[in-house]
């Protein structure tokens, strides 16, 4: 599967490639592709489409969500491109946890695919 957008910049229409790699992770799709020509960036955000998360081979139903967060990712052309999303939490007793999520470490603000290029 390939994202197609609007570019005016170079008159017509940008296809970013295979984008394949964000459907199968498990629970998250890609919700919406925005491009900001000033600064020549593009966001992608990513959504949790599921009402579980699974830590430990264990299933809890998501409590909430964080605020949105971004990491780095690679660059599609000259245009830095970031992941967007809002990672979910899940109750065990009165406790909240975040799951992570499956592109980044926990800490990190970049992807798993930069730190690679790097």
């Amino acid at each position: 599967m390939s994202l197609i957008f609007e570019n005016p910049a170079v008159g017509g229409i940008w296809i970013c490639g295979n984008t394949r790699h964000f459907y199968e992770l498990e629970g998250w799709a890609i919700s919406n592709v925005s491009v900001d020509e000033n600064k020549q960036e593009i966001y992608v955000d990513l959504v949790y489409t599921s009402r579980l998360v699974t830590v430990d081979s264990r299933e809890y139903y998501v409590f909430d969500f964080r605020e949105s967060r971004s990491w780095r990712h690679l660059d599609l052309w000259q245009y830095k491109t970031f992941l967007r999303a809002r990672m979910p939490r899940y109750k065990i007793g009165s406790e909240v946890k975040t799951i992570s999520v499956p592109w980044a470490d926990a800490i990190e603000r970049m992807t798993y695919l930069l730190e690679k290029k790097r």
